[in-house]
């Protein structure tokens, strides 16, 4: 009777843990003490980091299903981060293999501005909508597959400053990234750089990119593809004075659109393309109906096997293979160019304008320039 006795105070001791473990684990999920621990967690954070952290509203669902509204972060009156809502569901077994299972996360009505807490970088802006669905991360390995990826109704800038640190990095993790879709609508980003001596910016109507597989270590980058439509680009020196015509320190390009299939750059330095076709239109007026074709470029050769250039007034055809050294006078190497070419004269004269007399433009003739190189 004496060994039940000890058995049975055994069996409550190593049990105890155990149940009050689970007990905790329980009270968790009950929403009044979700919100309460989260109210405390507002409390703290605020105080150690000396500005205003709430959330209004948090739900947990088993096992690990984490919804939150109403987040903001405010320092001395200026708002650093506020979320409508975010939403995170996570697989629970995965974690203690150390992997992570993303079943959905999903980000809504977001304003971000990141003051001087980034060195060397302001980012601020807004996104309307973020999610993703990831399975299969493994830190320990540096292995990331992501499902899906979704960006839309966000406008962002990024100002650099020229007062970067230097690095101290010792080693990088080598991370291996596969993404099977990422899709972005109505998204601007633009970016300064430093003593806005450069400005970058590009809007994307919508955007698609399909099987893609990013290997720092390699390093390797490649997609299956790569499309876009209704967008903009452009590419500002402010500080250069503007010239009429087609003018390098100030692009303005309207109406982009652009489908790449099976884009890489290897390890190697090998990069290779199939440009099935870019359009776009030039604020100078020059407008490209269509530009295609293969590339294919290493450190010793580029080969464009089948290029073509289309324009409302023009038409160009070119197949190159270009030894590198060619290039370079006395270094040798072969050079195989063929180009066949009807160049309107709507098209010279923008090319032209800005650096011909506009007297010999307004002279010039109006047939097409044909060229044929061999």
């Amino acid at each position: 009777r004496l060994f039940l006795i000890i058995g049975k105070w055994l069996a409550g001791i190593i049990l105890f843990p155990v149940v009050l473990f689970l007990l905790l684990a329980i009270i968790l999920y009950i929403p009044p003490v979700q919100n309460y621990v989260v109210e405390r967690v507002a409390r703290e954070l605020s105080t150690s980091l000396g500005m205003d952290v709430g959330i209004g509203r948090v739900r947990l669902a088993f096992p690990l299903d984490l919804a939150l509204h109403r987040l903001h972060a405010v320092e001395r009156g200026d708002t650093l981060a506020a979320v409508r809502s975010l939403r995170l569901d996570v697989r629970l077994l995965p974690l203690l293999h150390g992997e992570a299972d993303v079943d959905g996360f999903e980000l809504y009505g977001t304003t971000l501005d990141t003051k001087s807490y980034i060195s060397d970088t302001h980012i601020r802006g807004h996104i309307g909508r973020l999610a993703a669905a990831a399975h299969g991360i493994d830190w320990t390995k540096g292995r990331i597959r992501v499902d899906f990826a979704e960006l839309a109704d966000a406008d962002v800038s990024i100002a650099l400053s020229d007062t970067a640190q230097a690095d101290t990095t010792t080693s990088a993790t080598a991370w291996d990234i596969g993404v099977r879709r990422v899709s972005i609508a109505n998204t601007r980003v633009r970016l300064s750089m430093p003593g806005d001596s450069m400005r970058i910016a590009a809007r994307l109507g919508r955007a698609e990119l399909r099987n893609g597989r990013f290997e720092t270590g390699r390093p390797y980058y490649g997609v299956h593809s790569l499309s876009i439509t209704d967008g903009t680009l452009s590419y500002d020196l402010p500080h250069v004075p503007a010239t009429p015509g087609l003018d390098p320190a100030h692009i303005a390009v309207s109406r982009l659109a652009l489908r790449v299939d099976e884009a890489s750059y290897g390890p190697d330095g090998k990069v290779s393309a199939d440009i099935q076709r870019i359009i776009l239109h030039e604020k100078s007026g020059l407008s490209v109906r269509n530009l295609s074709g293969r590339l294919r470029l290493d450190t010793a050769r580029i080969a464009l096997p089948d290029l073509l250039l289309q324009t409302p007034h023009s038409k160009i055809t070119a197949r190159a293979d270009v030894d590198l050294k060619a290039l370079t006078a006395g270094a040798g190497g072969r050079l195989d160019v063929e180009i066949d070419a009807a160049v309107g004269a709507a098209d010279v004269t923008t090319l032209a304008r800005g650096y011909v007399p506009d007297d010999l433009l307004r002279h010039y003739p109006q047939r097409p320039l044909t060229l044929h190189v061999k």
